[in-house]
């Protein structure tokens, strides 16, 4: 019975390690078809959407600097001054005022909306059958890898963002 308990113990630390390991990646047996289901990767500045085709590779990709709407007007906003004149106009049911001036002297303009910087399509030579495909997000080291075997030859491509270094690789 010891030896049993003791077995059960080593083989629940294998699972266990193998579990937690594997548990923050997605995998996927097919390139995406549509934008929902290709995967993200991204450092804060620059971001991308990966695909995974084996023939005609789609990057969408992002910087942060291209939105919709109004300019950006990043600053500190002070709102202690106004503080308690809006909570005096919200006691007395004065809501509309005090949304007003909320507008005006807190909130801002920061309205945008990213949107795409473009779509980069890599072709590849190569129309042969392809087996063994994968297509995975490692979301703890932010790496999207394509793997596939194609004329027994085994090809991965991978894609990173760096924080550090502000850039998107392709490798």
């Amino acid at each position: 019975m010891k030896n049993r308990l003791i077995t059960l113990f080593i083989v629940s630390l294998g699972i266990a390690g193998t579990n937690a390991q594997n548990h923050l990646t997605l995998w996927y047996k097919s390139p995406a078809k549509a934008w929902e289901e290709a995967l993200p990767v991204g450092n804060g500045r620059l971001g991308a959407m990966i695909f995974g085709d084996t023939q005609k590779e789609r990057i969408q990709f992002n910087e942060n600097t291209l939105y919709s709407g109004e300019p950006e007007t990043p600053k500190n906003i002070n709102i202690v001054p106004d503080l308690a004149h809006i909570r005096q106009l919200l006691g007395e049911g004065k809501n509309a005022e005090a949304g007003t001036i909320m507008q005006e002297k807190w909130i801002g303009r920061l309205n945008e909306a990213y949107q795409p910087f473009g779509d980069l399509y890599i072709d590849f030579d190569s129309k042969e059958a392809v087996t063994d495909y994968m297509h995975s997000l490692d979301m703890e080291n932010a790496v999207v890898t394509t793997s596939y075997k194609q004329n027994g030859v085994d090809i991965s491509r991978e894609v990173f963002a760096s924080y550090p270094a502000k850039l998107l690789s392709y490798i």
